[in-house]
């Protein structure tokens, strides 16, 4: 199914295991934007916008929005019509210095929520934030020219996520956040424009096979 700059970036990898994963991550991620626009997953064409986001060429895409995020053993792919989404998953990282990273990258609102967990929780809290920064700064398409830093998440009392933009007073007003889990020790994150409606979440079984995970209304 891939074209030829997805075969030449797959034969890059030095690892077996990690062209296996590209080559089933772009394989699913034309295969399920075939089904939405009704066309053979080879055929589709991509092309990049100025900040380097990759979009759905026309007529195939038409208004299609996509985001793909992957990270070991899954692939998470989020379909938006025409709004705006961004999506990622990581695997958890126990080895990695949370505290480090993010006072390096994130806002002292969210180094002092983080600096307040457990030892045991630290990293689990680490990659939360990490999730839902990288998908409100791929729903937003902006690239390199919005630091990690200028996105902050708002963890409230109730677990309620709240997200603030330092350039954008009505960010909160404007985007949507859905935390997912996809597998024990992979959290995730989806980002979607106001007004969606209702999220369904499925899971790819083979190439021809789907099952319904849950249902959400937004």
């Amino acid at each position: 199914m891939l074209s030829s700059q997805e075969a030449e970036q797959a034969r890059r990898f030095i690892f077996q295991k990690d062209r296996n994963r590209y080559v089933a991550a772009h394989g699913a991620l034309r295969l399920i934007l075939g089904w939405y626009a009704g066309e053979p997953p080879e055929k589709l064409s991509f092309d990049r916008e100025a900040n380097g986001k990759p979009f759905l060429q026309r007529p195939a895409g038409g208004n299609l929005r996509y985001n793909l995020s992957h990270s070991g053993e899954y692939v998470l792919v989020a379909v938006g019509g025409k709004r705006r989404v961004g999506v990622d998953v990581e695997s958890v990282r126990t080895h990695i210095d949370c505290l480090k990273l993010s006072r390096r990258f994130f806002t002292p609102a969210e180094n002092a929520w983080l600096e307040a967990r457990a030892p045991e929780n630290l990293a689990e809290g680490f990659f939360r934030l990490w999730v839902l920064k990288e998908a409100f700064l791929k729903a937003l398409g902006a690239g390199l020219s919005v630091p990690l830093s200028g996105i902050d998440i708002v963890i409230h009392p109730d677990d309620s996520v709240e997200l603030k933009h330092a350039r954008d007073r009505l960010a909160g007003s404007r985007w949507q956040t859905v935390e997912m889990k996809p597998a024990a020790g992979y959290p995730a994150a989806l980002v979607v424009e106001r007004g969606a409606g209702t999220l369904k979440a499925w899971r790819l079984n083979g190439w021809e096979a789907s099952e319904m995970v849950w249902t959400q209304t937004l």
